[in-house]
């Protein structure tokens, strides 16, 4: 956010703040899916729009929402990438609109889901059972890359609405 306020993701469920340019951190361990023993999925990647509001991304198909600094993350998107997948791309155009891609560990299988309210509310916007999706990026709101584990990457022109495979 600036050069005091870091954040950062980790294994069990892990989620970081500073705001003193990494004296002291807070340190959240519930950031992700928490499964029936306790368990929790480790987090992938990490998107802040200022100080409070921000999306985590992991394991079992996680994203996390929160809008007080991570002191909380709520469950959104739940059931959109399947839980055999770990999500840990995100990108926003905007305060609003945003995408999170995941892939299987496998990499048989992939999932792109798109917001347009700041992570409330996601849709799928991409899937495929050949190839997992590890990053994804975009240049401006209507043209939006992810790059598959078999080398080739994906391309949309018009916001996520239709994609396109090409090869490297």
């Amino acid at each position: 956010i600036d050069g005091n306020t870091w954040f950062t993701v980790g294994a069990n469920g892990t989620f970081m703040r500073t705001t003193n340019g990494g004296v002291n951190w807070y340190f959240h361990h519930f950031a992700g899916r928490v499964g029936a023993a306790l368990d929790v999925s480790q987090n992938y990647s990490v998107w802040f729009f200022n100080a409070n509001t921000g999306i985590v991304a992991g394991d079992k198909g996680y994203i996390g929402r929160t809008i007080n600094s991570g002191t909380s993350f709520d469950s959104v998107g739940l059931g959109l990438i399947p839980i055999g997948q770990r999500a840990q791309g995100i990108w926003f155009y905007d305060n609003n609109t945003g995408f999170v891609c995941a892939g299987s560990a496998s990499g048989f299988g992939g999932t792109i889901v798109k917001t347009t309210n700041g992570g409330l509310n996601w849709i799928a916007s991409y899937t495929t059972s050949t190839t997992a999706i590890n990053t994804i990026w975009g240049t401006d709101a209507q043209t939006i890359y992810a790059v598959q584990s078999n080398g080739s990457y994906l391309k949309s022109t018009n916001a996520g609405t239709n994609w396109t495979e090409s090869s490297v």
